[in-house]
């Protein structure tokens, strides 16, 4: 599993996370074999660490239910062991039903992705160079650990807010 702290919206009127999109991969030369068997788990903390309780989405990647698209990594993709042609879609979790409208009051958050110990499906990472410092790991043994360095890569997430607004009136 893999996360980042993220910084938030600042409202003290409340927020929430909504929905956590993450990028799915899959080698090309695999692709058309695969059978629907792997899942992928998003976890949200609020706060800058993976301490406290968590939100929990797990689904299982299904190709009919995505949209795929093929994607050619750069050369130097450190994990991609040569298999630079995959094919990629973006999963969404929408934790709206789980997460309360306005449950969130810190500016920080903690977002995970877990996928199955054979490691597939790949998961979409930056290159390499983005600061450590926001990045944790656990390595399947339960325990997050902080990166430290000044290049990490991070997990690819496109995240939805939803602040609460107060209603003007004249």
């Amino acid at each position: 599993r893999d996360g980042l702290n993220i910084e938030g919206p600042t409202t003290s009127d409340g927020w929430r996370p909504t929905t956590v999109e993450v990028m799915v991969m899959f080698p090309a030369w695999y692709f058309d074999w695969y059978a629907d068997e792997n899942s992928v788990t998003v976890e949200i903390y609020e706060g800058p660490s993976p301490t406290g309780q968590a939100y929990r989405l797990n689904r299982r990647v299904r190709k009919s239910e995505l949209s795929w698209s093929a994607l050619r990594l750069p050369a130097d993709a450190d994990w991609s062991s040569n298999d630079r042609e995959q094919i990629a879609a973006w999963m969404t979790f929408d934790f709206s039903d789980q997460i309360p409208p306005g449950s969130f009051d810190r500016s920080e958050l903690f977002v995970a992705v877990g996928w199955d110990s054979l490691g597939f499906p790949n998961v979409g990472y930056s290159n390499f160079e983005l600061p450590c410092a926001a990045n944790w790991t656990d390595y399947g043994d339960g325990s997050w650990r902080q990166n430290t360095g000044a290049d990490c890569s991070w997990p690819m997430m496109r995240i939805s807010y939803e602040r609460i607004v107060p209603e003007e009136c004249d």
